[in-house]
């Protein structure tokens, strides 16, 4: 939310509930999945765009750069750095710690990859999260039939 007005904060946080509360009738207790929500709507209102799989590649993207700004760019992208459990991977898919920001990037991995062994490109975590991610990816679709602001 840094750099966020006040009253654009409270409009991220209002649609994601509405949201969420449309798309999941349970309660779930993971904020992983509220930061997951969070993130993906301020980054679409920086960008204008609901694509957010550049956040899991390793590559630098100036244009993603230039509408978030570097220094919010820099930020979001040293999260990512911070999502693995060190040198480990399955398959090639490198191992994210079960915490909240791990969490999170798997989340967006989710939207993008299929869930097959444990695993959504680029990232393994050692879990069953097959109902979560189906959570995620509903909100993604919803995001995308109305509107990225």
């Amino acid at each position: 939310m840094s750099g966020l007005d006040i009253r654009t904060q409270e409009r991220i946080f209002n649609k994601a509930e509405t949201i969420h509360k449309l798309i999941w009738s349970e309660e779930i207790k993971d904020s992983s999945i509220m930061t997951f929500e969070i993130l993906f709507l301020t980054i679409a209102l920086r960008t204008k765009s609901n694509n957010i799989q550049w956040l899991i590649n390793k590559a630098h993207y100036s244009n993603y750069e230039k509408s978030l700004e570097k220094s919010y760019y820099d930020m979001i992208k040293g999260y990512e750095k911070q999502v693995s459990n060190g040198p480990q991977s399955v398959n090639g898919n490198v191992c994210i710690r079960d915490d909240i920001m791990g969490k999170t990037f798997f989340w967006i991995a989710s939207l993008y990859s299929e869930y097959q062994d444990g695993a959504c490109k680029p990232y393994h975590y050692r879990k069953q999260v097959k109902e979560r991610i189906e959570i995620v990816r509903r909100f993604a679709v919803f995001i995308d039939n109305i509107d990225c602001d």
